[in-house]
């Protein structure tokens, strides 16, 4: 989350929907000095809280200043497709809190990890109903509960990736934002196959800072072809059933959202 006082702004940052690629454009804006933007730290009331991510519920609960920000100021939310989003908060968990990164898991062993963590999200569901998930879980938190609050939409402008650009023109003004790279969704990407792994690594051996050379054009495409996306490779765990039915049901609402604020 950024707050810009002197721009009566609110960037309400939900995890792993491109909101990382949109803090670097307006972290210079932010009068709270990256105290919501970039902290993960004990709360003497929550415990271990992830200050980046904090659903609307507890930031009205803990955070009475900071909420009513929110509900003063303009605000921005971007959501994202849950069964994306799903792939990507499975990498930032495999990546983060486990031995194993999830471009070295098998497909029964991811099979295997994906089936712990939606066991652990229902059974803080259980718990918990529509409450916060624990500081490992929130890449996993419901999108809606960073953008409405009993039923009722808190956040001002929530928009998909394709319209953040224009949506932070619109609220700050072109001279506010820093960089010009256009904002997009956390992609986790792979070598194609590992032909190309060793080749690329080869490569990288014998001309080290080869890409420094390259315009940023060519790199893109190099890396366009070089690269898959990571779902890709485990195509066959995130199109289970299991998997499929549990995203449809604990996103639900989510998805209904998305639909009716992109279109």
């Amino acid at each position: 989350m950024i707050i810009s006082d002197r721009n009566k702004f609110v960037f309400i940052h939900i995890p792993k929907c491109a909101g990382t690629s949109v803090r670097s454009r307006i972290e210079h804006l932010d009068d709270r000095r990256g105290a919501y933007s970039s902290r993960l730290d004990e709360h003497p009331e929550l415990g271990l809280l992830n200050y980046v991510h904090i659903p609307l519920s507890t930031l009205r609960d803990h955070f009475p200043y900071e909420y009513e920000c929110v509900k003063a100021y303009r605000s921005l939310a971007i959501m994202r497709n849950p069964a994306e989003r799903f792939v990507s908060s499975v990498s930032q968990y495999c990546n983060r809190y486990s031995d194993v990164e999830m471009r070295n898991h098998s497909i029964k062993t991811l099979r295997r990890q994906v089936d712990h963590l939606i066991y652990e999200i229902e059974e803080q569901e259980a718990l918990n109903p529509g409450g916060r998930l624990s500081a490992k879980l929130i890449h996993f938190q419901r999108q809606h509960h960073f953008t409405h609050l009993d039923g009722t939409q808190v956040v001002q402008n929530i928009v998909d990736v394709s319209q953040v650009d224009n949506a932070l023109i619109d609220l700050l003004g072109a001279s506010e934002l820093r960089g010009d790279d256009a904002v997009k969704a956390n992609e986790s990407r792979v070598y194609r196959n590992e032909a190309i792994k060793i080749l690329a690594s080869s490569v990288k051996a014998g001309a080290p800072g080869i890409h420094r050379v390259l315009s940023h054009r060519v790199s893109a495409w190099v890396a366009e072809r070089l690269h898959a996306p990571l779902k890709d490779q485990f195509a066959t765990v995130f199109e289970d059933v299991k998997i499929r039915d549990f995203i449809a049901r604990y996103y639900d609402f989510d998805e209904i959202l998305l639909n009716e604020f992109t279109g």
